[in-house]
């Protein structure tokens, strides 16, 4: 959630200085001076540090500990995200660099969380805890409401340093709580271990598990470059509302950034509830007897 309240604040504060550019103030504004082909490569700069790091981070978590991974590269954007207003001061480029460090580090973050989660989550609950994957919209649904708020009553750069705090606030804290595994952590007790241990049963490395996977049989199968286009698709629609939504709004429909940012939440403040609402269905209907295939069930959510 932390994580994405950085990526999309960007997104905000970006295409704030770019709408106001031309407004009739002095100080950080009138230097920045942004075109839209300079806002383009800002909104681009995040995702090639994301697509960069995703391959080469997805079994790292294995040497240095998942927990460690997630930890540093909280604290490294954060600290970034803070930055970026003085760097977007200083120059355009040294402001692109920045996007790509941060997301690269998103890319660490995402494989090394699914590690921990993993040694923590009994595949009997794992309903109960698909709120973790609601970060991703909560954070970002947040972000745009908090960001039309900061837009209103300040100036660009607080967006900046509110999600950096709490980004660097939330990576202190996951460090000292969070262990790579329920044997590792000080405060649960032995029965909670014994449970998640009995329950999840044997974890093997990322690499070892890569090297016993049937990549032929999983190369060859229609099911999965199905879900391969499926979830292209569904990155592609988010990822194009979080960057254009606010641009369409402000400039094609004439609404103010405030207003731009507050429409675009609307969509993603709806997926939670609905995604939520479709989780716990699934959880309840999937184990009686009328139903008679699983996929049956996978696909009808799938298409709604």
């Amino acid at each position: 959630m932390a994580q994405v309240m950085l990526r999309d604040d960007d997104l905000l504060d970006i295409e704030s200085v770019a709408k106001r550019r031309s407004a009739k103030r002095t100080g950080m504004m009138d230097l920045l001076n942004w075109d839209d082909t300079k806002v383009g490569k800002l909104f681009s700069a995040y995702h090639i540090g994301y697509c960069i790091c995703f391959p080469i981070f997805h079994s790292f978590g294995d040497k240095l500990g998942p927990t460690w991974v997630v930890g540093i590269a909280g604290l490294l954007s954060g600290v970034l995200s803070c930055l970026a207003p003085a760097s977007a001061y200083y120059h355009f480029w040294l402001l692109f660099l920045v996007r790509i460090i941060k997301g690269f580090c998103a890319g660490a973050m995402q494989p090394s969380m699914v590690q921990v989660l993993r040694h923590w989550v009994p595949p009997i609950e794992r309903n109960h805890f698909m709120w973790a994957y609601c970060g991703i919209t909560t954070g970002t649904f947040c972000t745009f409401l908090m960001c039309a708020a900061v837009h209103y009553y300040s100036r660009w750069p607080v967006g900046f340093f509110i999600t950096g705090g709490v980004q660097i606030i939330w990576s202190i804290t996951w460090v000292l709580i969070v262990t790579d595994s329920p044997k590792q952590h000080p405060y649960i007790s032995n029965d909670e271990v014994t449970y998640l241990t009995n329950t999840i049963g044997n974890i093997f490395p990322i690499k070892m598990t890569n090297s016993q996977a049937p990549w032929n049989l999983i190369v060859r199968s229609a099911s999965f470059w199905t879900l391969c286009i499926l979830n292209f698709g569904y990155s592609w629609m988010i990822i194009s509302l979080c960057l254009f939504g606010p641009l369409y709004y402000s400039k094609v429909s004439k609404f103010s950034i405030y207003t731009a940012s507050a429409l675009t939440a609307l969509p993603f403040f709806l997926r939670l509830v609905l995604g939520t609402i479709l989780i716990q269905t699934f959880q309840k209907y999937k184990h009686r007897p009328r139903v008679r295939r699983i996929n049956h069930l996978r696909k009808y959510f799938i298409v709604v």
